[in-house]
C-alpha cells in the first residue's frame, strides 16, 4: 500500500472514530437528559401524590369530627327527651295514685252514706270550716231511753314538740232529756230522722262555755229519761290532714282535720254512727 492510500485509510479510521465518539457522547447526554426528566417527573408526581393524600386525610378527619359532633348533639337531645319522658311518667304515676286514693275516699264516703240503707243506724255526716276553738254541734237523735243525743266537737290548732302543726279534738257526747232542749238552745237540732247530712251548728267559745254552764246547772234534774248525762268526752290529736277515729262500745266517730293556710282555721269532716233503737226492737 502506497503512502497516499495509507493516508486515506488513516483519515477514514480517524474520522470514523471521531464520529463514533461524538455519537456515543451525544447518545449518553440524551440518555442522561431523559433520565433526569423522568426522574424529575417521577419525583414531582410523588410529591403531588403525597400532598393530595395529606389533604384527603385532613378532610376525612374533619368529616369524622363533624359526625362525632352531630352524634354528641343527638345524644344530648335524646338524653333530654328521656329525662322529659321519665318526668312525664313520674307525674302520670303520681296522678294515677292520687286518683286511686281519691277514688277510695269517695267510695268510703259513698259506703258511709249508703250504710243506713243496709242497717238500722243513726248517723250524722258533716263537713264544715271552723276557727280554732269553735265547736261543731250535731246529732239530736232520739235514743232508746227517750232522751236526745248530741255531740260537740271542738278543734284547737297548736304546735307539738317537733314543731309540727297539729289539731287537738275534744269530742263530747251528751244525752239530754226533752224537757231541757229548749232551755239549752238545742231544740232546733232535735230530729226524727235517723240519718242526717250537714245537720249541725257552729258555736263560738263563749257560746260553748255558756252551754256547758247550763248543762252543769241542769244536771241531775228529775224528768223523762233521767235528765242530762255526759256519755263520753274523748280527746285525740291529729296531724294536718290526718284521719282519726273514736270507738266507744257501739258508738263510732270518724274525723279528718285539715288546717287552713292561715293556721287559724280547720276544715273538719265528721261522721258519727250508732245503732238505731229500731235495731233493738224485736222483729
Amino acid at each position: 500500500m502506497n503512502a497516499k492510500k495509507r493516508f486515506h485509510a488513516v483519515w477514514f479510521c480517524t474520522s470514523l472514530g471521531v464520529a463514533l465518539a461524538f455519537w456515543c457522547w451525544h447518545s449518553s447526554n440524551s440518555f442522561l437528559s431523559r433520565s433526569e426528566v423522568a426522574t424529575l417527573g417521577s419525583s414531582t408526581k410523588v410529591e403531588r401524590l403525597s400532598a393530595n393524600s395529606a389533604h384527603d386525610s385532613e378532610r376525612e378527619i374533619e368529616a369524622l369530627r363533624e359526625t362525632n359532633r352531630k352524634l354528641e348533639e343527638q345524644n344530648q337531645f335524646l338524653a333530654g327527651q328521656l329525662e322529659e319522658a321519665r318526668e312525664t311518667a313520674s307525674k302520670a304515676q303520681a296522678a294515677i295514685m292520687k286518683t286511686h286514693r281519691s277514688s277510695q275516699e269517695i267510695q268510703a264516703k259513698l259506703n258511709d252514706v249508703l250504710e243506713p240503707l243496709k242497717r238500722d243506724i243513726q248517723s250524722s255526716n258533716l263537713e264544715t270550716e271552723v276557727s280554732s276553738g269553735q265547736t261543731v254541734v250535731t246529732g239530736g237523735f232520739e235514743v232508746s231511753d227517750g232522751r236526745f243525743e248530741y255531740t260537740l266537737t271542738t278543734p284547737t290548732v297548736s304546735v307539738d314538740d317537733l314543731g309540727r302543726k297539729v289539731v287537738h279534738l275534744e269530742h263530747r257526747r251528751l244525752a239530754i232529756a226533752g224537757e231541757h232542749l229548749e232551755q239549752l238552745g238545742v231544740k232546733s237540732l232535735a230530729t226524727n230522722a235517723d240519718n242526717t247530712l250537714q245537720h249541725g251548728e257552729t258555736w263560738s267559745p263563749s257560746q260553748t262555755k255558756d252551754f256547758i254552764s247550763k248543762i252543769n246547772s241542769a244536771r241531775g234534774t228529775a224528768g223523762p229519761g233521767g235528765g242530762i248525762d255526759s256519755l263520753a268526752a274523748p280527746r285525740i290529736t291529729l296531724l294536718d290532714g290526718q284521719e282519726g277515729e273514736v270507738q266507744i262500745d257501739a258508738y263510732q266517730a270518724k274525723f279528718k282535720a285539715v288546717i287552713s293556710e292561715s293556721g287559724q282555721g280547720v276544715r273538719l269532716e265528721l261522721r258519727t254512727k250508732q245503732p238505731s233503737p229500731k235495731a233493738e226492737q224485736p222483729q
